[in-house]
């Protein structure tokens, strides 16, 4: 198994015990390297970084667009640009993700956490 599948079999069954033992406790960050995802076809390539910062409305970066395609891809119905500016938009998505999810409004590791499940485990209804 390649070290992506590895990683991405492990985000999703940590991100479950997590839920179900902690209480919805932050995983560790991810390791800040650039990796193209080979292969992918159970999920949307999005490689821009597996930096996980702190991210809020004003960022910018990398990480943003990150976000963005993840965000893309967790959530049915989400069709945001992959800017790297964390404006209007991306704030609304967001917030629609985290009051899904039970979040507070900035991206932060319980965020990253679930945006790295769903976009794995495939999209998902918030309302």
């Amino acid at each position: 198994m390649n070290t992506m599948k590895k990683r991405l079999t492990g985000l999703a069954a940590g991100a479950m015990l997590a839920g179900l033992a902690a209480g919805g406790a932050a995983l560790t960050a991810a390791p800040a390297e650039a990796a193209e995802v080979p292969g992918a076809t159970s999920y949307r390539d999005c490689n821009y970084t597996w930096e996980e910062p702190m991210l809020r409305r004003g960022s910018s970066g990398l990480a943003v667009r990150q976000a963005q395609c993840q965000l893309n891809a967790a959530m049915y119905n989400t069709y945001l640009a992959e800017d790297g500016l964390f404006g209007p938009a991306t704030d609304a998505a967001v917030r629609k993700f985290q009051r899904c999810m039970g979040l507070v409004a900035d991206i932060g590791p319980n965020t990253w956490r679930e945006l790295n499940y769903w976009w794995v485990n495939g999209p998902r209804w918030c309302g």
